[in-house]
């Protein structure tokens, strides 16, 4: 019988490594903490406006979902400068996303 050997890894042995430890103290920072915040309220209106809208309601109106829309195009500004700023925050699923949905941002 022919076994591999194990591989060990930081995965494997639930050792922290220095990347996700810069990570942590990253995406622990009130900015960043506060871009995410920012980034998931102007979404979740704009989903929740154009939601409204297509479903024929009046309690709203296109201007306000013009406004969310310019939030969250906002947010995923901050949010593409703090990853450039920090490209460990490539890691974080929410930023990754954010920066796969649109085309980066020229500065």
């Amino acid at each position: 019988m022919n076994q591999q050997p194990e591989q060990t890894n930081a995965a494997t042995t639930g050792a922290v490594t220095k990347e996700d430890k810069l990570y942590q103290r990253v995406v622990a920072t009130e900015e960043v903490q506060q871009a995410l915040y920012q980034y998931e309220c102007a979404r979740a209106r704009r989903d929740s406006i154009d939601r409204k809208l297509e479903g024929g309601s009046g309690a709203t109106d296109k201007n306000k979902l013009a406004y969310w829309e310019m939030e969250l195009t906002s947010a995923t500004t901050e949010l593409k400068k703090l990853q450039a700023q920090h490209p460990v925050l490539a890691k974080h699923p929410l930023i990754a996303a954010v920066h796969e949905e649109a085309p980066p941002i020229s500065s």
